[in-house]
């Protein structure tokens, strides 16, 4: 009701005089620019209102671009935007309205709405298969929002969400899969089940076109729980969708399934609904024409025709519509109208850098043509198609190949890490046994000043210990200071030349440099995030503790819960810093030393304080003992943090009832 008496506001100030159109309804634009649902708003009422209103929506915007209120105009643009994709699937229109109003986008001020606006430009550049170019709207916004440093806006983890799509598209593998991550780790800060799960299944798409089946299939699966608990049954019809598309390469004989699977799920309330109806009847029509199954083709067919009647076709889902009607069209032996439909699909997709759709219409006219008996173009373009089919197993192997040697490294550098603190341990004790034999001799030669000795002896351990522990924290804060120089260096340095290096041999087509560029740039990054964790600097430290443990649950068996309160504006960067060092370590003991099936971690404030719990169930072990005899270079760094920070670490435990690490800090 609310928004309806906004949208009448609207109408009666169109219906006004022009003079009266210049002064227009202040509160009905900001009201417009603080609502994350006008969309909707309008959507809602096209239906009674028709073209007449999508015109007074152009001519709102233009008012106000004529009047120099950007941040209004940008509203009504992007309600304009996201009606031609959602709603009348008129894609071009939506990226010439966008693009027409990029030249104003300095001038706006509302963090919201630009978000907004790079979410509907890459989406309109996506689905009109300008694939490079939406990653690079993507990436912009990105940059934007970090800036912004924001990370409650939806917008924010949905560029990631649309760049990792696309980045999927082009064969970027591990780039698509690190924004996949972030995207679901924005996400799950947000408590944004519905997204989360979208970039669940982007990412299960990502490891099925390059043969990570056993992580896409683990990645489905809560996709296939949780979607219908949340009543958002259309993501679960594009994971079944995407599931049958790859059993078609895996030849496991569930594609059909998987298409009446997808047939199942509808959701009617949202917006992208009708799109996928068109994608999954489109793809469904042409599995079961394959199959022989006419009959059932034609009926998934008459609902597609239905679905797109009168509307305007956008390039991808004419593309997919296409192929229905040919291969239906094959499937009858009408091969003039295959023939036909075939060879407009090779003038639609042939700048496309989807080498599937390659794939897929070669194959089609491979097989018409073998059944028209013109053996010479069948043998032309089936021998398009080998080379394609090898040209994307061979990247697929790259790729996975390329996936897997990321996680190796990864291990490896953490192995060599604990190593090096191995050996720094026994060092450590071989100087401390070489200590107590001089402290002894000395001792036994010097008997006659016993009491002498003892007594300076006293001095000089307690000196030493203060010394060590000086020496043990300026070394922690020096190390700290160096890693981020160096993780900066790398990124600022190294990082830039080697993004120039790879787009530079990306424009020459050398296609195995850009490899190595591309393989040695994400090492190059790797490095630099362990070095330093920047989430802190463009997160806070609330949501990098968040991060690390939803990212220490989702790659562990143990199950971790958090409950964490903000406290990013009660301590400094310095302190920040240490805080997430000590919760970095100590998950990272509950994981390899707990045996713990769940954990816990807990930041609250208190009075003067702030708290920190982590507690597991794990074996635990004597605490007396361990803190008396270990000789653990992380045990020891954990409570040297804790001094640097004039924080209170206290770690209690008992074998086989679990460990419950404190950490106290005050505050001003």
């Amino acid at each position: 009701m609310k928004n309806f008496l906004w949208y009448i506001l609207v109408l009666l100030s169109f219906l006004n005089s022009s003079a009266q159109q210049a002064n227009l309804n202040d509160s009905f634009a900001l009201k417009l620019s603080e609502t994350r649902n006008v969309d909707e708003h309008f959507v809602m009422s096209e239906d009674k209102f028709g073209v007449f209103h999508l015109d007074s929506i152009k001519k709102y915007s233009r008012v106000y671009i004529n009047l120099e209120r950007y941040d209004e105009a940008l509203v009504y643009s992007n309600v304009l935007s996201n009606f031609y994709i959602y709603k009348t699937l008129q894609h071009k229109e939506a990226f010439k309205t966008l693009n027409n109003f990029e030249k104003h986008l300095a001038n706006v001020t509302i963090p919201s709405e630009i978000g907004k606006y790079y979410v509907a430009y890459s989406e309109a550049a996506g689905y009109l298969e300008q694939l490079q170019n939406a990653v690079l709207l993507s990436k912009q916004g990105i940059t934007y929002l970090e800036k912004v440093k924001d990370s409650s806006l939806y917008e924010y983890g949905y560029l990631y969400l649309k760049s990792a799509e696309n980045l999927s598209k082009l064969n970027e593998i591990s780039e698509s899969a690190e924004h996949f991550e972030k995207a679901s780790a924005l996400f799950i800060h947000q408590k944004d089940t519905l997204f989360y799960l979208w970039s669940q299944n982007g990412l299960a798409t990502l490891f099925g076109r390059n043969g990570l089946n056993d992580q896409a299939k683990k990645a489905r699966q809560v996709i296939y729980e949780q979607g219908p608990k949340i009543g958002e049954e259309q993501v679960v019809a594009m994971a079944h969708l995407q599931a049958g598309v790859e059993a078609v390469f895996l030849d496991d004989h569930e594609e059909l399934y998987h298409y009446r699977e997808a047939l199942k799920f509808k959701n009617e309330k949202s917006d992208i609904q009708e799109i996928v109806s068109v994608l999954v009847l489109s793809y469904a029509s042409e599995a079961y024409a394959r199959a022989n199954k006419i009959d059932t083709a034609k009926v998934y067919l008459r609902r597609l025709n239905k679905i797109m009647e009168g509307k305007s076709f956008n390039s991808q889902l004419k593309t997919n519509y296409d192929f229905a009607k040919a291969y239906i069209a094959l499937s009858e032996n009408r091969l003039q109208d295959a023939e036909r439909i075939g060879l407009e699909l090779v003038k639609h997709i042939q700048n496309s850098k989807d080498a599937g759709l390659s794939l897929k219409i070669n194959s089609l006219l491979s097989i018409i043509y073998e059944r028209k008996g013109n053996n010479a173009k069948a043998l032309e373009y089936y021998k398009v198609y080998s080379k394609v089919n090898d040209s994307i197993k061979t990247a697929s192997t790259r790729n996975r190949f390329a996936y897997v040697q990321t996680q190796f490294e990864t291990a490896k550098k953490d192995l060599e890490i604990e190593t090096q603190k191995q050996n720094i341990e026994l060092l450590d004790s071989e100087n401390k046994v070489k200590s107590q034999w001089i402290i002894f001799g000395g001792l036994g030669l010097l008997g006659a000043f016993c009491l002498v000795v003892i007594i300076r002896s006293r001095n000089f351990a307690k000196k030493e210990k203060q010394q060590q522990e000086q020496y043990s924290q300026e070394l922690i804060e020096a190390g700290e200071a160096e890693r981020t120089r160096v993780a900066r260096e790398l990124h600022d340095s190294v990082g830039q030349k080697l993004m120039l290096l790879t787009r530079q041999t990306k424009t020459f087509g050398d296609t195995p440099m850009l490899t190595l560029a591309n393989t040695t740039l994400e090492e190059l990054r790797s490095i630099s995030r362990g070095l330093h964790p920047s989430i802190l600097n463009r997160l806070g430290l609330t949501s990098a503790i968040t991060s690390l443990v939803n990212e220490t649950d989702a790659n562990t068996d143990i199950f971790f819960t958090n409950d964490i309160e903000n406290i990013d504006h009660k301590i400094s960067e310095d302190q920040a810093l240490h805080i997430y060092r000590i919760i970095q370590e100590a998950l990272g003991n509950i994981v390899k030393h707990s045996k713990s099936p769940s954990a816990s971690v807990k930041v609250f404030n208190k009075d003067k304080t702030i708290v920190v719990l982590i507690k597991d169930n794990g074996i635990g072990f004597s605490t007396a003992n361990k803190l008396l005899t270990s000789n653990s270079l992380g045990m020891k760094t954990l409570f040297e943090r804790a001094k640097i920070i004039k924080g209170i670490l206290t770690i209690n435990s008992e074998p086989q009832k679990g460990t419950t690490i404190s950490l106290t800090i005050p505050v001003k």
